[in-house]
Order: structure tokens, then C-alpha cells, then sequence
């Protein structure tokens, strides 16, 4: 027998194509007739704060769009779009709507399942209820959502699933409906599983004055639709600001707060989120015992009634901001200094010597007292550390620190397919947790790697947003073209146009930064954070700490010449010098044997191994611009940390916690968070950190060439034209968010 295969079962079988009496309410509805309905008066009452001009809206299962009355009725400055799987009602809506002001265009006839792309705002009001389960769907909802997600449902303890006739289909169909009271909690754990994706901030006091945390709170959410929670016990209350599903817990006696991830929760073994997950790791391991068994990016606090301290702890690299103040009577911290501003009593005052480098000194002198922020009566918690306030007294120390291990015997073989495992699942584990990520691409190895990763674990394409320039000196798309056909899904060049507004984005920048900015290069990465958050994007990937952890700076190869004359390597030296000069000689800064000896004397210190110097010349090119009446500069002697005995791992030590990665950090924490951005960066992942300090310099130099074992590593996953190349074009030295 020949099979008849149909196509038009849906719509066959739609409920909502067999109902005069329906078709006749959702025409009287469209043409604002009919009562306004209560769930929809409701959302568009909730809808009203959240919304700024210009906004998107999707109205998901309209019926006829008659929703759109409510939002006009009320004068929200929304743009409403509207789709449903009924093919007549959608037809009801186009042929009445544009009476009253909707083009009918806006309103199309699809499937929840089916939807792509990114809207502000979501509402959808009635619908999974009646379907058979709500799981891909309402993940549809909650991907595109770039603001907030108006869910009315049925829901209730246990849930409850049936499948029934409908008694409204007119007379003689016979089709039956889902009427589901899906299970409440059930429903909250699947959202707040999505939540968990999404930028946060965090801040706590101890103080009798516990009220002040709602102060706190309203300096931290820097974004429109963030929600403040707020726990207290005792003298403590800790705050939690953010979207959707805070991560904030209170147990027993124990009260934890956290801002970031812990990407290896599944290794964790315990059920929550994180602020639940840090409680039961503390109670098995004690606070430090606790912060060593994660592997995450994250700033935290807990608080123990029983025994009255108040634990803080930032993760190993510093990702995650963390800020305190302690003052008699009040021990305060928070995600950002603004915060800690707003408590009566801690004063305003700048940290002249942070003011004084921004402004006269380079940027590797920003953070090198990591324990000082911009204003003289907040402190910063280092990365890697820990801090414990108890009976009025504060202590830090390091949880965390580098060894100095000896370097590998394995085979460069062994060590690039180590190299490659670690990094693809270091970019597994925070692709997982990521919400509509997207990947920063500059054409580099760093950039590119990260992206091919990406592309390697979900088996896709993805988006890549790049910087670029008319004029071809600082333009780097013709080295990003070798990735966008084999990894990229879609290219988005945020150009910097010849009229754009410096002054006016400084300005906004500074507001977002909570102090001076220290570089053009950290423009070009704010304007690309906006426009990757004004299409959807609710996450960036990027290439930082690559350079560090890979010697990719050009002035690593000086270090890397002193580790070989100190291993009595003499040829070996030589050459890489004569390679040096051949591939990276310039006009102006010139490469040759005489310059590296010259830079040998004046960077390192051969008496003593491993132990690097400043680079005075830097460091004092701009002192004469500050009046020395007001901070004194000549004084300045940077810390400086030995813990190798190798140059090259102590001066990419230096630059990971004390130079060029801290200020970078920052800076891309800031401008993401301006624009409700999460940001990943996976070389900072600690597992290939600590890896990396145990790779040869000759596994990283060579030749000439930086970047050796990451370039092996990425052997048949980057394009041969990206993975080979010696130099690309830079816009400037550094800093830089690749």
C-alpha cells in the first residue's frame, strides 16, 4: 500500500483552529472591545519600570496581539512584536491591530521552539500550560530575554499533567488540550539555572546598622532589571544584586554570599548553587580548605555565627573584584568601591598614590600595591587571598600561590596534547555556564585559540566580535580572516569611526569605571561591549593572560635570553638573538645583539637568579607632569616578586599579579558589567596556570617565534595560515582585552 505522508497535522490538530467561539473572543480583544484581561494588565504593570525607550518586546503565544492595548494603554515605550503557532489568530491581529497603531508585520505565525535571536523583554502568558512540557520552550524564552522574562503559568507542589477534551471546538471535532500545573520548585531550579549565567555583584556589613545594605545594594546594580536580595543574621547582612536567582544562602548558622562561578560543580558533588556549595564546602574543609577545592572565577563571603567571623575570599587571579573597609564599628566589603562610599562615615578621600601613577607613570605601576584601590579608606583584597574579620580584627593571607617547581622533562609532544586538553576544557566548563556567548577575536593566538575551543566542545560556529579600523596600521582584519570560515558563525566588526565622540565616551567610561582611564585600546573594547549587548549577546570570550602564561610579549624574549646564560647555553643564545633581530626588527626599536645586552643590564640582576628589575626609563617617562609638592614619585620602588629562579617566570609572574593583568581585569570587569555582560577568559583557568609554570622557556621561545607549545597544542585546530603566523597587526602595546 503507497503511504500518504501529510504536513499539516499541526495545523490539523490546533485546537485553536476549530473554535468559532475563540475566534470571535480574540477578535473582540483585538479590537479593544473585551475587558482587559488580569494576567495581562499585570505584566504590563510589572513591565512598566523595566522598560526604556526604544526597547523590544515579544509577546510569546499572543493570541491576536491584543496585549499590545494594555502596553499602549499605559504608554510603555515598548516595541511590540508578537508571535503565535495559530495561523488565524495571528490573521485576526493583522487585520485588526493596525487600526490602532501595529503595523501588521510585527505580528508572525510561529512556534515557540522555533524562535532564534534576541529580544529586551519577553512575556508569555498562558501558553506552556497548555503544551506538553514547558523545557525547550520556555529555554527558547529565556535565550533570547536580553532584560527580563514574564512568565504566567500554572504551576504548583508536585505538579500535575493532564490531557483532556476540549469542550469550546465547535461542534463535531473532537481534539483534545493539555491543561499541566507543572511543579513549582521544578520550574524556579530550571530559571535559576539560566540566571546563574548572568553578571552579578555582592556586598555585606557588620555593623549594628545592618539596614545600610539596601544602600549598598542600590550602588551595585549598574544595570536596568537587576533585582537586590538581601539575608541577614545578627549583626551581618549580606546582599546579592543581579538577575534572576541570587547567589545568596543562609544555613544553620552559616550565611554565605557569591559573585562568579565555580565551574566544577559537577566535581563538587553537592546539589545548589554556589553560595549553598561554599557553606557545605567550608563546614568539611574550613575557608581555605574550601577555596582550594574550587575552580572558578569568583569574589565570596560567609559568615560563622557560632564562632563570630566573617570570611572574604577572591579567587586565584583576581577576576572577580572585591573591595572592604575597616572602620571602628563596621567592617563592610563589596564588588565595587561605590558601594562601600555610600556607608555613612567612610570618607571620600582619593589614594594619592594611586591618582599620582594613573596620571604621571605608567600602567604597570597601577596595581602594584594590590592591596590599595583609588580611595585611601578602601582596600582591595589581592587575588588569591583571604581575609577573616573576627572580634574586630582583620588578617589576610594567601590561600593560593605558584610553586616553583621544576620545569617538565615530558616531550614537546606530551606537553601540546596536555596543553590541548587543558584548554579545551577549561573553555568547556565556562561555555557551559555561559549565557549567549560570543567570542572576541583579533586574529591572534590567543583569541583564536580560545575560539576554536569553543568551536571544538559545542561542535558550532560561533559569533566573533572584532575591533576594527579604516586606517590598515592598526587594522587587523585581514589576520582575522583565516578563522571566520571554519569557526565562525557570524563576524560582527565594531568599527571605530573618524567622528565618534572620544570626550562623551570617556566620560561614560569613567562613570563605569569608578576612576580614571588609563588606555585608547580599553575604548575600543567598551564600544564592543556595547554592541555586543544591544544584539543579545549576554557573554564575551577572550584571550586574556595568553600572552603571560605563552611568552607572548615582546619584551619576555629579554628574560628568556638571561635564563639561557645563566643555563650556560651560549649557541643556543646566540641564535635566538640573531632569530630576535631577523624576525622583529624595527626601524625605530631596533633588534640586535647590542640591544639585548643593553636590556640584559638593565632588566635583570645576574648576581642573583630569577631576580628582574624595572624598567626605569618607563616607569619615569612622565613623572615631570605631576608637581612633586603633591605626590612624591622619586620615592616610588615597585614591588618586585622573586618566587623562581628563572627571569621569564618571575617577569610573567610580575605581569599576571602585579602589571599588565590586574588592570586589564578590571577594566573588562567594568565595562562588561556596564552592559549586563558576563566575561570568560580561560588561559586564567588554574589548572593550565599552574601547568604552564612547569613548561620549559624553550617550549615557548624559539627560534624566534613566541608561543611554541600553544602553537603545537593548536595543530589541526586553527587554520595553518593563523597558527603559523610571527606577527600580526596590533593596535598598541599594551593593555589590552583580546
Amino acid at each position: 500500500m503507497i503511504a500518504e505522508i501529510l504536513d499539516d497535522g499541526w495545523q490539523t490538530h490546533c485546537i485553536w483552529e476549530h473554535s468559532a467561539t475563540i475566534s470571535e473572543l480574540y477578535t473582540q480583544r483585538a479590537r479593544n472591545e473585551a475587558q482587559e484581561m488580569d494576567c495581562a494588565a499585570q505584566a504590563a504593570e510589572l513591565l512598566a519600570p523595566l522598560v526604556e525607550p526604544g526597547d523590544s518586546l515579544l509577546d510569546a503565544g499572543c493570541g491576536s496581539g491584543y496585549f499590545f492595548h494594555s502596553l499602549k494603554r499605559r504608554a510603555i515605550p515598548v516595541e511590540y512584536y508578537g508571535i503565535d503557532a495559530a495561523p488565524s489568530l495571528i490573521a485576526i491581529g493583522r487585520r485588526e491591530l493596525p487600526a490602532h497603531g501595529l503595523p501588521g508585520e510585527r505580528l508572525r505565525v510561529l512556534r515557540i521552539e522555533d524562535l532564534g535571536g534576541a529580544v529586551d523583554h519577553v512575556v508569555c502568558m498562558n501558553v506552556l500550560s497548555n503544551i506538553d512540557n514547558y523545557h525547550r520552550p520556555l529555554e527558547r524564552l529565556l535565550s533570547m530575554a536580553r532584560k527580563s522574562l514574564i512568565l504566567r503559568e500554572s504551576a504548583k507542589d508536585g505538579g500535575h499533567y493532564s490531557y483532556v477534551r476540549d469542550d469550546y471546538l465547535d461542534h463535531g471535532v473532537d481534539l483534545k488540550v493539555h491543561v499541566n500545573a507543572y511543579d513549582a520548585t521544578e520550574i524556579q531550579t530550571f530559571v535559576g539555572n539560566w540566571a546563574d549565567k548572568i553578571m552579578s555583584r555582592l556586598c555585606g556589613l557588620l555593623s549594628a546598622a545592618t539596614p545600610l545594605i539596601d544602600r549598598m545594594l542600590d550602588r551595585l546594580t549598574s544595570v536596568r532589571g537587576w533585582r537586590n536580595t538581601c539575608e541577614k543574621t545578627g549583626p551581618v547582612a549580606f546582599g546579592w544584586a543581579g538577575r534572576y536567582a541570587a547567589k545568596v544562602a543562609v544555613d544553620g548558622p552559616h550565611l554565605a554570599v557569591v559573585d562568579g562561578n565555580f565551574y566544577n560543580g559537577a566535581e563538587l558533588g553537592d546539589p545548589g548553587n554556589e553560595a549553598e556549595r561554599l557553606i557545605v564546602l567550608y563546614r568539611r574543609h574550613g575557608f581555605a580548605g574550601a577555596l582550594a577545592r574550587i575552580n572558578g572565577d569568583f569574589a565570596v563571603a560567609l559568615f560563622d555565627a557560632e564562632n563570630g567571623s566573617l570570611w572574604l575570599g577572591r579567587d586565584r587571579f583576581g577576576v572577580k573584584p572585591l573591595y572592604y573597609v575597616d572602620r571602628p564599628g563596621c567592617f563592610a566589603f563589596a564588588s565595587r568601591p561605590r558601594a562601600l562610599l555610600a556607608l555613612p562615615g567612610v570618607p571620600r578621600d582619593i589614594n594619592r598614590r594611586f591618582v599620582a601613577f594613573f596620571a604621571a607613570s605608567h600602567y604597570r605601576t597601577f596595581d602594584n600595591a594590590s592591596e590599595q584601590s583609588p580611595y585611601a579608606a578602601v582596600a582591595q583584597l589581592p587575588a588569591g587571598h583571604l581575609l577573616e574579620h573576627r572580634n574586630g580584627l582583620s588578617r589576610t593571607s594567601s590561600w593560593w600561590h605558584l610553586e616553583d617547581a621544576h620545569d617538565s622533562t615530558e616531550s614537546e609532544a606530551t606537553l601540546s596534547a596536555r596543553y590541548r586538553e587543558l584548554l579545551v576544557d577549561a573553555v568547556r566548563l565556562r561555555v557551559a555556564v555561559a549565557h549567549r556567548p560570543a567570542f572576541t577575536l583579533s586574529g591572534g593566538m590567543d583569541s583564536s585559540s580560545v575560539l576554536a575551543s569553543a568551536v571544538a566542545v559545542t561542535g558550532a560556529k560561533q559569533h566573533a566580535y572584532s575591533t576594527v579600523y579604516a586606517d590598515k596600521t592598526y587594522d587587523e582584519t585581514d589576520d582575522i580572516r583565516s578563522m571566520l570560515s571554519s569557526k565562525v558563525k557570524e563576524w560582527h566588526p565594531v568599527a571605530l569611526a573618524d567622528d565618534l565622540d572620544i570626550f562623551a565616551l570617556v566620560g561614560e567610561m569613567v562613570a563605569a569605571h569608578d576612576e580614571p582611564v588609563a588606555t585608547a585600546t580599553w575604548l575600543s573594547h567598551y564600544v564592543l561591549c556595547r554592541e555586543a549587548a544591544g544584539a543579545g549577546i549576554g557573554a564575551l570570550f577572550g584571550g586574556l593572560g595568553g600572552d603571560e602564561l605563552n611568552a607572548g610579549e615582546y619584551e619576555y624574549f629579554i628574560f628568556h635570553f638571561a635564563d639561557l646564560r645563566r643555563a650556560g647555553r651560549a649557541d643556543a643564545l646566540r641564535h635566538e638573538v640573531a632569530c630576535w633581530a631577523k624576525h622583529h626588527d624595527h626601524p625605530i626599536f631596533r633588534k640586535n645583539a647590542d640591544v639585548a645586552e643593553a636590556a640584559l643590564v638593565r632588566l635583570t640582576d645576574p648576581n642573583m637568579p630569577g631576580r628582574i628589575k624595572s624598567d626605569q626609563a618607563r616607569l619615569r617617562r612622565y613623572y615631570d607632569a605631576l608637581d612633586p609638592s603633591w605626590y612624591d614619585l622619586e620615592a616610588f620602588a615597585p614591588v618586585l616578586d622573586h618566587p623562581f629562579h628563572s627571569w621569564l617566570k618571575n617577569r610573567t609572574y610580575q605581569d599576571i599579579f602585579r602589571e599588565t593583568a590586574p588592570c586589564c581585569l578590571r577594566a573588562e570587569d567594568r565595562q562588561c558589567s556596564a552592559f549586563g555582560l558576563e566575561h570568560f577568559d580561560p588561559f586564567f583557568d588554574h589548572r593550565l596556570v599552574e601547568f604552564m609554570f612547569r613548561v620549559p622557556g624553550t617550549m615557548k621561545i624559539r627560534d624566534g617565534v613566541t608561543k611554541i607549545l600553544l602553537r603545537e597544542a593548536m595543530r589541526g585546530m586553527l587554520p595553518e595560515e593563523t597558527r603559523t603566523r610571527i606577527k600580526k597587526t596590533s593596535t598598541t602595546s599594551r593593555p589590552s582585552i583580546d
